[in-house]
């Protein structure tokens, strides 16, 4: 048979982990194959066409093209795997070639399914599987066992240019309402020395960022420590290092840690998401914001930070949101994310989403629409203010004028913001020619 696992990335920069890891535990001699969703139709379609047994892995951000091809793989074995798949069989199963879809972690069920494709093995051996058999039919759930997972960073063909992406953990230790990740359970952690092997590979090869996927960096202190100061002792000057981390629990060792190390090759994606405590209570969160806040203050000056916000959350009203942003606007992090709740099949929010009226768009990237606290004009204000914050703050733009407006003049962001795209887009303001690469919305 001839089998190959597709990765559709979002940009160029983004290596599909997922298919690299079905490829490099594989016990078969399977192709990789990787595009981008700006890759035509056609491209893609001439390049499976030798190939009897096709594996898609499966995002939000790839979902509809990959609906697409399916239309067009009629006489093709297809098999699905990632988040997208593995909450949404039931309607993926509508295509006639999808045979079977792996659910969660895949490496040792697609070496399994495998084996039951060359008739090595009954179907009901293969792990964490969806079937059609006149109906859909589920074998059993199994999570790999973490020492026996390989990694192969020599996959991720260019260093220089794409992120690397790294695992020291998989699982999270927290249950938020409207994220995929809440429902990885348990926590379980690679080899530590495994894990310094790789980023030695990484720094000795120079990779330009690596970005560590787990969930919660931070939780495990220990292990934090270990890894930060491997990275001191090993940094190249060259590489730089991203982490998803829970700002209020930051310790003070971690922290005095960071003020030793090279400024700004670390960066932290802290998300905030609200500051309205009963939004926080309902999204099943923890967070002290004014530790968070501390904590910001005491590295802002030696990292590059992160912010994220969404809007569309329960209990947030404009207004609430509008001081959710402005709060987190004022901590004058590097980046702050303004993004809008989207409905990921399997939450918590998504499967209790009559109890708030939510509306989603029902194309990916399911975007709310409105709920019983938002509604739709509202939520099209917000997007104003995200386009002038991702075209002028979020690139580092205008940084003295920010400061001056913000700090000195104490404006309010919020309303800045969204007065400043507003301006940009009225059809009789003229822009002068050498302020038009930064003034167009």
């Amino acid at each position: 048979m001839n089998i190959c696992i597709v990765g559709i990335n979002s940009k160029y920069i983004h290596p599909a982990f997922g298919a690299h890891q079905i490829k490099c535990n594989s016990k078969e001699d399977i192709d990789l194959l990787e595009f981008t969703i700006k890759d035509s139709k056609d491209k893609i379609l001439d390049s499976l066409n030798k190939y009897d047994i096709i594996a898609f892995s499966t995002y939000i951000w790839n979902i509809e093209m990959v609906k697409d091809l399916l239309n067009s793989l009629t006489n093709k074995t297809i098999i699905l795997g990632g988040p997208e798949a593995s909450y949404q069989f039931d309607t993926l199963f509508n295509y006639p070639c999808v045979k079977y879809i792996i659910k969660g972690e895949g490496e040792e069920s697609f070496n399994e399914l495998i084996d039951f494709l060359n008739e090595k093995i009954d179907i009901q051996r293969v792990s964490n599987l969806y079937y059609f058999d006149e109906v859909v039919k589920f074998t059993y759930t199994k999570l790999p066992d973490l020492k026996s997972i390989k990694h192969n960073y020599a996959l991720t063909n260019d260093l220089k240019n794409k992120i690397c992406y790294l695992e020291s953990s998989r699982g999270c230790y927290f249950n938020c309402s409207y994220c995929l990740a809440s429902l990885e359970k348990p926590v379980r952690f690679f080899d530590i020395e495994e894990v310094k092997s790789n980023l030695k590979y990484l720094l000795d090869n120079n990779a330009k960022i690596i970005k560590f996927l787990d969930r919660s960096f931070n939780v495990d202190q220990k292990s934090m420590l270990e890894i930060l100061r491997f990275i001191k002792e090993n940094d190249n000057g060259y590489t730089t290092f991203q982490f998803e981390v829970v700002g209020d629990m930051l310790s003070d060792e971690v922290i005095s840690l960071i003020q030793t190390m090279r400024k700004k090759f670390i960066r932290f994606e802290i998300g905030i998401q609200s500051t309205n405590p009963k939004t926080i209570e309902a999204i099943l969160r923890r967070q002290n914001f004014d530790k968070l806040k501390s904590n910001i203050e005491r590295i802002k000056d030696y990292i590059v930070i992160h912010t994220d916000l969404i809007c569309g959350l329960p209990h947030e009203d404009k207004e609430t949101f509008k001081k959710s942003f402005n709060e987190t606007f004022l901590l004058f992090t590097e980046e702050l994310q303004l993004g809008f709740l989207k409905e990921l099949k399997g939450t918590h929010i998504s499967k209790n989403k009559d109890l708030y009226n939510y509306v989603f768009s029902e194309t990916s990237p399911y975007e709310v629409i409105s709920n019983n606290f938002i509604n739709k004009s509202e939520i099209d204000e917000v997007k104003l203010v995200e386009k002038s914050l991702d075209k002028f703050y979020n690139p580092g733009y205008f940084q003295r004028t920010f400061s001056y407006i913000f700090k000195d003049l104490k404006l309010n962001p919020y309303d800045t913001f969204k007065a400043i795209t507003e301006y940009i887009l009225k059809k009789d303001v003229i822009i002068p020619e050498e302020l038009k690469m930064y003034l167009s919305i």
